[in-house]
């Protein structure tokens, strides 16, 4: 919209904000430049925060990436671990029935013998 003069009322000057104001021309130049140089420096400044905002978005990732094969390594030592967990589990309920069979048998045997021979 620079440079475009908005006529509101006829009879009257045009009035826009920022039209020039009887100024020389010299003048409406350096203003003109002014406004491409603060224009120029805001571009500037958004490109590189878009920069850093891209940068912080990649770090971002990699670390959830790396978060995330931890997190997977994780589940598959805890599978892992409890597949192990079972395994003892069941090697000692096996464990257990052999020592109550045993118990059993020494009971059967030797207790069952000693009352024979004490009667």
């Amino acid at each position: 919209m620079r440079g475009r003069i908005v006529n509101f009322t006829q009879g009257q000057e045009p009035v826009s904000p920022y039209a020039p104001s009887g100024k020389s021309r010299s003048t409406t130049s350096s203003a003109d430049d002014r406004v491409d140089q603060a224009g120029q420096a805001v571009l500037d400044l958004l490109g590189r925060a878009a920069d850093a905002a891209d940068e912080s978005n990649k770090h971002a990732l990699d670390i959830a990436h790396s978060l995330s094969r931890q997190l997977r390594a994780a589940e598959d030592r805890i599978i892992t671990l409890e597949a192990e967990l079972k395994h003892y589990k069941d090697r000692t309920d096996y464990a257990e029935r052999w020592l109550q069979r045993i118990a059993s048998e020494i009971e059967q045997r030797f207790l069952s013998s000693n009352e024979k021979v004490e009667a």
